[in-house]
């Protein structure tokens, strides 16, 4: 099992002859969490945890995925897991990047989890398309829900040193909301999740030089005062 990154241009040489190319937003891809899906090109997610199923019949699965790149330079971290092994943690390095989800599998039947493992203030991510022999039905969704309510510590952040120790490169490189305390908990219970958490975010007060409060956030879709609302019946 191989997990790379690639430019979108270097895709032919990746290329295979029996490719399928699925949109984002085919029925058959799974998605949990604040998602919008009314962009034509494909699903936009910003809260960190957000998570893709994929099940897929062949050897390989290729992704590509937008990243909003905020600030011009802050470059969101993913991670991607297959068949329950070890989960791999990649940071993108493009506005639009072309990933190599996992390759040289047995020929049969596999699954992906892929999961926004940076928090909403890192930008978005947009997967427009996954190459593979053939998606499949995935594994029906747990019938528990939760949703986790916080700040850093519900995002994951300052969990992950396998890029950057603490207290070195960006604010955002030890970030990892699949291994919170949230994703952990309902992981453990068979349980989907959602992560509605900022970090530094207060209920009556922010810290470090925020204006804003999660109570007014709470209800917009990408957790930012511009954003549209998030529908909460989606997930209840």
């Amino acid at each position: 099992m191989f997990v790379g990154i690639f430019l979108l241009c270097s895709f032919n040489m990746f290329a295979h002859a029996d490719s399928t190319v699925y949109p984002a937003a085919h029925p058959l891809i799974q998605y949990t969490g604040r998602v919008d899906k009314t962009n034509p090109l494909g699903p936009v997610m910003w809260a960190p945890g957000v998570y893709i199923d994929v099940a897929f019949e062949g050897t390989y699965c290729i992704m590509k995925i937008k990243d909003e790149v905020k600030y011009g330079k802050s470059h969101n971290y993913i991670i991607v897991q297959v068949n329950d092994e070890k989960p791999y943690r990649i940071q993108l390095k493009e506005k639009e990047n072309s990933i190599i989800l996992a390759s040289n599998l047995k020929e049969g039947k596999h699954k992906i989890k892929i999961c926004k493992s940076t928090e909403a203030e890192i930008g978005w991510l947009q997967p427009i398309a996954f190459i593979a022999k053939k998606i499949i039905r995935p594994v029906k969704k747990p019938v528990r829900k939760i949703e986790f309510i916080g700040d850093s510590i519900t995002c994951g952040m300052g969990n992950d040193e396998s890029s950057q120790p603490c207290g070195k490169g960006e604010w955002y490189d030890q970030n990892n909301a699949w291994m919170a305390y949230g994703p952990l908990t309902a992981r453990t219970v068979k349980a989907q999740w959602h992560l509605s958490s900022i970090s530094g975010i207060g209920l009556m007060h922010s810290c470090c030089n925020k204006t804003t409060v999660m109570p007014p956030l709470f209800k917009k879709l990408s957790l930012s005062a511009d954003s549209i609302d998030w529908d909460f019946t989606l997930y209840q």
